[in-house]
């Protein structure tokens, strides 16, 4: 998965771009903005990402008001809990953004920010770049299996080093944003269950449904909410399984299409057997065909289109109305789990 976008450009001009957070993500985030070109300048209290940082080649500075006037643009890798104040404060500089997810820990921040920064804010969404998601997608908009019914989407493991949120936040906004890929919108919550250990959240497992209000956020390339009946959307995630497990399972009237970690570059597509009568029995009984989903690494896709859009080009797929969208299903999801909500 390494060759490049067959959309996308080969080369870039080495644009100027504001790096917020150089931890452990942003660190990737710096080596992949270096390899397309980028001539960064990272902003970071703390002084060991600043060394790294600088290491690497790229500029530092401790704080983001001391980040350079003429930057074509910024991307956000700090603590998910101080995104709203990043993006807030970077609003003022009137260049594009993009901030990794979760946008924000609350519906009325990713609101209020998605308004403000209409057309020139961007939510790291990377999972929209994932082969196989596209892949899904395109098998659900041209119903290649039938109308969808289900979406199911898995993603658990051991641990998670993240402490600044708990792994709800962490985890959840992938599968969210799969879904709203793959369905076109996000349905609403109905059921949720949060996972608990030693007194703190873990995970959550949820049910969403219904709710195709015209009025819900799309991304600017994706079709029409999936017409007839409103398909379930599964999720579960958890920081506290003894396996790590990362899965979606797609199901329509006629067939199945599954992929999962275990066999990263492909998608098992089967039609479901007369003698099915769900989709459980059709994944023990159908006969499943392989399609090779491979391309360019998720992160560095993102990248490379946010880039190509501060040098001209069309925004990037992920819209901060996507990502507000998100965080709301999010917030109404731990409500009906009793987990505590940001105000």
């Amino acid at each position: 998965m390494t060759q490049p976008s067959p959309a996308s450009p080969t080369s870039l001009p080495a644009l100027p771009v504001g790096l917020v957070g150089c931890g452990r993500w942003g660190r990737h985030i710096l080596r992949d903005l270096q390899a397309l070109g980028a001539v960064v300048t990272v902003a970071d209290p703390d002084p060991g990402a600043r060394a790294h940082a600088i290491a690497q080649g790229a500029a530092a500075v401790a704080d983001l008001d001391q980040l350079p006037p003429d930057l074509a643009g910024y991307v956000i890798a700090s603590p998910a809990g101080r995104h709203a104040d990043a993006v807030e404060a970077l609003l003022e500089r009137d260049r594009p953004i993009f901030v990794e997810k979760p946008f924000t820990t609350g519906s009325a921040s990713a609101q209020r920010l998605a308004a403000a920064g209409r057309g020139r804010l961007f939510v790291m969404e990377k999972w929209l770049w994932h082969p196989a998601v596209r892949f899904l997608a395109a098998l659900a908009r041209r119903k290649d299996l039938g109308p969808v019914e289900l979406l199911a989407c898995a993603r658990l493991q051991p641990d998670l080093p993240i402490r600044d949120v708990d792994p709800v936040w962490t985890l959840l906004p992938h599968d969210l944003s799969i879904a709203r890929e793959i369905l076109g919108t996000l349905p609403e919550p109905r059921l949720a269950r949060a996972e608990w250990r030693d007194g703190a959240v873990v995970g959550l497992v949820g049910l969403l449904a219904g709710g195709n209000n015209p009025a819900t956020p799309r991304l600017h390339d994706a079709g029409p909410p999936l017409s007839g009946a409103t398909p379930l959307l599964h999720v579960e995630v958890s920081a506290a399984r003894a396996e790590r497990q990362r899965s979606i399972l797609l199901g329509g009237s006629e067939g199945l299409a599954f992929w999962s970690e275990g066999a990263p570059e492909t998608v098992f597509v089967g039609r479901r057997p007369a003698t099915a009568r769900n989709a459980r029995d059709a994944i023990t009984t159908g006969d499943f065909e392989p399609h090779a989903v491979a391309g360019e690494m998720p992160l560095e896709a993102e990248l490379r289109d946010f880039l190509v859009h501060l040098a001209g080009g069309p925004p990037p797929r992920s819209s901060a109305a996507g990502g507000a969208l998100v965080v709301e299903r999010i917030d109404a999801l731990r409500r009906l789990a009793g987990i505590e909500v940001d105000a």
